[in-house]
């Protein structure tokens, strides 16, 4: 429903990123991957979503095979994206996220300041879209020296 809050980020990152897109997005109102079609990185908390019969780490570390060890540093890497104060840190972490050689895709909100400041002064990221307090970054293939 174009009335929601995410329709447009949602929308947007389906059309306009590569199927084959990581999603990265630190909300766990919706269940990202069923509106997109997009793979998340992974989900920025465990919860069991409507229509969904296991949690997000049930699904992702024993379903989809991960481990638990890979969704806590998974995790870790995703707060290290959105978090506040450390460009370094943020840096380190797409890095880590663009060296599994797949675009990587990232609906940001308004409280996200640094990071779109970040983001907007990136030479590598492209912003898709912005509405509704959100906006849609997308990272290419390549790598951030």
């Amino acid at each position: 429903d174009p009335r929601e809050k995410w329709s447009g980020a949602c929308n947007a990152v389906l059309r306009m990123t590569p199927a084959n897109s990581i999603l990265l997005v630190d909300d766990s109102s919706l269940y990202f991957p069923l509106l997109t079609e997009r793979s998340l990185y992974v989900s920025p908390a465990n919860k069991i979503y409507p229509g969904i019969n296991l949690n997000a780490d049930d699904l992702d570390a024993d379903v989809r095979g991960y481990g638990r060890e890979i969704i806590e540093a998974r995790r870790s890497t995703l707060a290290g994206v959105f978090s506040a104060g450390d460009a370094s840190r943020r840096e380190q972490a797409i890095h880590e996220v663009l060296s599994l050689r797949r675009p990587v895709a990232i609906i940001a909100e308004s409280r996200h300041r640094e990071m779109l400041d970040w983001l907007q002064n990136s030479k590598t990221a492209r912003r898709l879209f912005t509405g509704n307090g959100l906006s849609v970054w997308l990272f290419e293939l390549r790598i951030i020296e």
